[in-house]
């Protein structure tokens, strides 16, 4: 492993553990959605 991806591997693993009873699938498809990029 990188040392620079396991910043990123670990804030999947945050992520996946705060929300396992959720649909990640669903999820993450939706927040996109409700928190768009600025266009500035």
């Amino acid at each position: 492993m990188h040392a620079s991806t396991f910043y990123l591997l670990l804030k999947e693993w945050e992520f996946r553990y705060n929300r396992g009873d959720q649909d990640l699938y669903h999820l993450l498809l939706k927040l996109p959605r409700e928190n768009p990029l600025s266009e500035s």
